[in-house]
């Protein structure tokens, strides 16, 4: 088998494990995009977007009796959970909001 031959032979089947390897990947998903994203999952949000109207809150009262009882022995065993809170951005401020 001459040189030539066989280089040939080589560089064809280069170029078709290539496409097939490509091909792979397209149907999988795995697209490599040359774009960056314009928004990143952990961008922090400056204003928190409104989600609903809230119609006219009515007021409540509760007694000073019963709530003084209730803060005295019903939870006076609480111990807080150390979550963070559930509002705030990735950058630890609180977002603007109505």
């Amino acid at each position: 088998m001459s040189p030539s031959l066989m280089r040939s032979r080589v560089v064809r089947s280069s170029c078709a494990a290539v496409l097939v390897v490509a091909g792979a990947l397209s149907l999988f998903g795995a697209v490599v995009s040359s774009q960056r994203p314009r928004f990143y999952p952990d961008d922090p949000i400056a204003r928190e977007p409104e989600s609903q109207t809230v119609p006219d809150p009515k007021l409540h009262e509760i007694g000073s009796l019963y709530e003084m009882t209730y803060n005295l022995f019903v939870t006076a065993g609480y111990t807080p959970s150390g979550t963070r809170a559930k509002n705030i951005n990735t950058i630890d401020e609180v977002p603007d909001s109505s």
